[in-house]
């Protein structure tokens, strides 16, 4: 499901589609952020993580992320519901600790 939300926020970047169809089972099971996003909250670690995202700072990743939850239209929904990205992605926490 990691790997689905990064492939996800990468086409986003870049203008590709991708459709993250493991991330249907995080909209009932999961209420935390993902390891990679939860580590991310360590600047150090989110140093190194971007390049996966694809993103150059927590800035560029959280605009991203607010655009993209404004943009619902364009957000998978299964069932007439969809994922948390800013929960999953720990948009509040990235890249605050040292």
């Amino acid at each position: 499901m990691q790997a689905d939300l990064i492939l996800f926020l990468r086409g986003v970047i870049h203008g590709d589609q991708w459709w993250p169809y493991t991330l249907v089972y995080a909209i009932h099971m999961i209420d935390y952020p993902f390891e990679v996003f939860a580590r991310s909250q360590s600047s150090s670690y989110f140093s190194r993580a971007k390049h996966a995202i694809g993103v150059s700072d927590v800035d560029e990743l959280r605009t991203l992320i607010q655009r993209k939850g404004d943009d619902a239209m364009h957000m998978p929904i299964w069932q007439g519901r969809s994922f948390n990205l800013p929960l999953l992605a720990n948009v509040k926490r990235l890249g605050k600790q040292p």
